[in-house]
């Protein structure tokens, strides 16, 4: 009596043992997919962001390169100016310097003809 009542427990409880078994593997057969697709829905959702950041990047690297291209060509009739400003400035001294050297001879000139005329 104490054996079959031994054996129907040990039965039940292997019987037990086995639901259990069967219980957990269910549950890791089902939490598995949601797990994994958590995992891959975060993952895939930061290397969006990541793709989003380096599009705003490269927009901003596009919009800095064309803002450089105008400073350089703004710069570059600046430069222009300044040189042909600096060329006027040169001719007006040659004139300056002419119109003395012209005055001087006049002034030469006028003062020899006082002298003859004296």
């Amino acid at each position: 009596m104490f054996k079959e009542i031994a054996d129907e427990h040990q039965a039940q409880h292997q019987q037990k043992r086995q639901q259990l078994k069967e219980l957990e593997s269910k549950i890791i057969d089902q939490s598995l997919p949601a797990l994994s697709d958590a995992v891959f829905s975060k993952i895939n959702k930061g290397s969006d962001q990541i793709v989003n950041n380096q599009k705003e990047i490269d927009r901003k690297c596009r919009q800095v390169r064309d803002e450089w291209q105008s400073f350089n060509k703004e710069l570059d009739r600046w430069v222009s100016l300044i040189g042909e400003l600096d060329r006027e400035i040169k001719s007006i001294g040659d004139v300056r310097s002419w119109s003395q050297h012209i005055q001087t001879d006049v002034q030469e000139i006028v003062d020899q003809l006082a002298n003859q005329n004296a």
